[in-house]
């Protein structure tokens, strides 16, 4: 498959790459859309911590499974799809907390053996790929982690309720999705 590897800082190429090895409880998705977010953004000019070339980045996208894992039931090929780009340990304390987001041995894409979705086709474990409604456009689909990001900020950081006045910092995408977050909380102004 062809894919898009960051082979130094500032430098991405197109490469022919070996497809994902399905394991029993993997999906593996062709991919119709990825987000470019900050830390790809910040892995391509160096600075992100984690992500050092080589390294497929990518992390936000949608797609339609080509193909499920034998232990695989909650998707078929032909769904479409989009994944949580994140798989807790469900051992360490903050995941027995409930805070499987900052899971301390959590696995991410483009980091370690999980790839990047800045390719044809990416992968995910079955828990974290979550089907989307046939009515639901993938461009949309694409946008469920950064929406995510909003929505937890808003009602679980913030606890906007109706009428509070909102100030969000930053206008890209997981600030407008963030803004849109709190006008749906009731916020009486956002900014």
């Amino acid at each position: 498959m062809k894919a898009a590897v960051l082979v130094d800082t500032g430098t991405i190429e197109i490469r022919e790459v070996a497809t994902p090895a399905l394991g029993p409880d993997d999906v593996l998705i062709r991919n119709a859309y990825a987000g470019v977010c900050g830390s790809d953004l910040h892995a391509f000019r160096g600075k992100h911590p984690f992500r050092k070339p080589p390294v497929i980045l990518g992390h936000e996208f949608a797609g339609t499974v080509a193909e499920c894992g034998s232990q695989v039931t909650a998707c078929r090929p032909g769904d479409q799809v989009t994944v949580m780009p994140l798989v807790p340990c469900h051992t360490c304390r903050l995941c027995r907390m409930g805070r499987q987001n900052i899971c301390l041995h959590k696995s991410v894409p483009g980091v370690g053996a999980w790839p990047g979705s800045f390719a044809e086709y990416g992968i995910a474990k079955a828990s974290v790929t979550f089907r989307l409604d046939p009515a639901t456009p993938l461009q949309v689909g694409v946008l469920a982690e950064p929406l995510a990001v909003g929505i937890h900020g808003v009602f679980r950081q913030a606890r906007v309720r109706p009428g509070d006045r909102v100030l969000v910092l930053g206008a890209g995408p997981i600030g407008i999705l963030t803004a849109m977050a709190a006008r749906a909380a009731g916020a009486a102004e956002v900014a």
